[in-house]
């Protein structure tokens, strides 16, 4: 999950990049299940149709709009930052930080976990079949 508050919402796409360029040679990268995420608590109640609007249409680039930032206050997001938090498949959180742009080292141990979870995923998957 990669998310913010409003004005961290300029760094998500750098943090999303990054961890996809770094992890699109993984042979089972098409098990990663990513989730953009949007804390718009801050939004005014005139203004939400219109922070509506700003969301992409294509389902494939939905985001996930918390209008009440429970999902934010449940995790302690740092405001005016992206917040990335890696989630094993049994729901264990793995890995959270934030941060404005990209950190390499922290790019590096998140791309790490993501490739042992997508192994692991993918031999549990297997052993399914």
């Amino acid at each position: 999950m990669i998310g913010s508050d409003g004005e961290g919402s300029d760094y998500n796409d750098l943090w999303g990049s990054a961890i996809n360029e770094a992890i699109a040679d993984h042979p089972h990268h098409d098990l990663l299940l990513q989730m953009p995420y949007a804390d718009l608590r801050s939004v005014p109640f005139f203004a939400k149709g219109f922070a509506r609007g700003m969301m992409p249409e294509a389902p494939e680039e939905w985001v996930m709009m918390d209008w009440k930032g429970k999902l934010a206050k449940a995790y302690a997001f740092t405001p005016g930052a992206t917040n990335v938090l890696v989630f094993a498949p049994d729901g264990t959180l793995e890995i959270q930080t934030a941060g404005r742009e990209p950190d390499p080292a922290v790019v590096e141990q998140i791309v790490g976990t993501l490739a042992q979870l997508l192994t692991l995923a993918a031999t549990d998957t297997q052993a399914e079949h």
